[in-house]
């Protein structure tokens, strides 16, 4: 399947193929699996990956500063809106 889904405000969403997928990006950046931690840092050890967990997993996000910033911004409106 090819195509894109509805804007959901925080992500551009494309579906594709793997074939597709291959052309426009062969390298994988980013994966999540759900097992033991342990057991997938063993699996993955010589290809030069890193597992993160618990509060580190948000480093796997683009922009993970961003989140403190929107915090700020929050707190500010929320401040400002409340009196």
């Amino acid at each position: 399947m090819v195509g894109t889904v509805r804007a959901l405000g925080f992500e551009n969403a494309v579906l594709c193929t793997a074939d597709q997928a291959a052309r426009l990006s062969p390298a994988v950046v980013r994966l999540m699996v759900e097992a033991d931690a342990g057991a997938v840092r063993t699996a993955v050890a010589d290809a030069g990956v890193r597992g993160l967990t618990g509060v580190s997993r948000r480093l796997s996000d683009a922009g993970p500063g961003q989140d403190a910033e929107a915090l700020t911004a929050l707190n500010a409106l929320f401040g400002t809106a409340g009196g």
